[in-house]
């Protein structure tokens, strides 16, 4: 859990007062996404409430293009419940548009552009929270929020990759993969990407067995990708670029239609493109730097 150097706490929110605070927050997308996004909140596919026989955790599936999107949540009114509504349902909205304007064939996203869908929404939930701060206090808090997202989705994810690509590399020299040799990797890279600023317990070694993601295939490097997709997106939305929110929509509606380097093409995103990349640690950095300013008002102040 992050220790907040604001002092704005926000208290528990009740599950359709949030509701409407990122429905808000995301009308910056247009009517028709509001309305497919309020279809989706109505239409009792949504689990809102934690329960004894629930997984936990939020995800979003659709088990059927005949039907709207799926949601689960485990709601309880903290910050961070509110901001999963917001993510989840940017993978709800994906599926729902692309399932409203693509054939059968080419309703299944990919992971590699799921995640554009649901970082898009928090980054813009995060910005609408942040621009209608009531202090600098609240802002503040707020703007942690948008660091710890970006540095959980894009540095520890490209840290995770990293040592994911370390498993494929030892396997395919012929090796077998050694927990403890794994574990001592793990670490290595831990205090290279923290520096020595950060200490980590000695059991932090071992956290890697716990992450769900490496035992998928080459997975968790789309997070880091995708969110700095959703950056240059945000950006270009925020700034009310020419045609950044059509762009955005037909991005969501084209589905699994073509190769990921033209679908975000149609967003006005190219992967391939170091400046992509680039952009998306400016837009880090702008978090970082005014983060630090709000943070030196406050010690000047205290």
């Amino acid at each position: 859990m992050a220790t907040y150097v604001s002092d704005f706490n926000p208290g528990k929110v009740n599950y359709d007062d949030a509701v409407a605070e990122v429905t808000d927050a995301l009308s910056i997308l247009g009517e028709d996404y509001i309305d497919t996004f309020k279809g989706i909140l109505s239409s009792g596919h949504v689990d809102v409430y934690p329960n004894d026989t629930k997984t936990t955790g939020a995800f979003e599936t659709q088990p059927s293009y005949d039907y709207l999107p799926w949601v689960l949540f485990n709601y309880n009114g903290y910050a961070n419940d509110v901001s999963t509504i917001a993510h989840e349902m940017g993978h709800a909205m994906y599926d729902a548009l692309t399932t409203a304007n693509q054939p059968k064939q080419y309703r299944s996203p990919t992971i590699f552009t799921q995640e554009v869908a649901s970082t898009t929404n928090e980054l813009i939930y995060y910005n609408y929270k942040m621009s209608h701060a009531s202090n600098d206090d609240e802002k503040l808090y707020y703007l942690q929020n948008a660091l710890d997202l970006f540095t959980g989705t894009f540095f520890n994810q490209v840290l995770f990759a990293e040592f994911e690509d370390d498993f494929y590399r030892i396997v395919e020299a012929g090796g077998a993969l050694d927990g403890e040799v794994l574990s001592d990797r793990y670490l290595e890279l831990l205090n290279t990407y923290r520096g020595d600023t950060v200490i980590s317990f000695p059991e932090t070694k071992y956290r890697w067995a716990d992450i769900p993601h490496f035992y998928y295939v080459y997975y968790v490097y789309q997070y880091a990708t995708s969110i700095s997709y959703a950056a240059s997106i945000t950006q270009g939305i925020l700034n009310g670029e020419e045609n950044a929110v059509e762009n955005y929509l037909n991005f969501l509606k084209a589905g699994h239609s073509a190769a990921p380097q033209t679908l975000l093409s149609i967003a006005g995103v190219d992967p391939l493109n170091a400046e992509t990349y680039h952009a998306a640690m400016d837009y880090f950095k702008g978090l970082v730097d005014e983060y630090e300013r709000l943070v030196d008002i406050k010690i000047q102040n205290s």
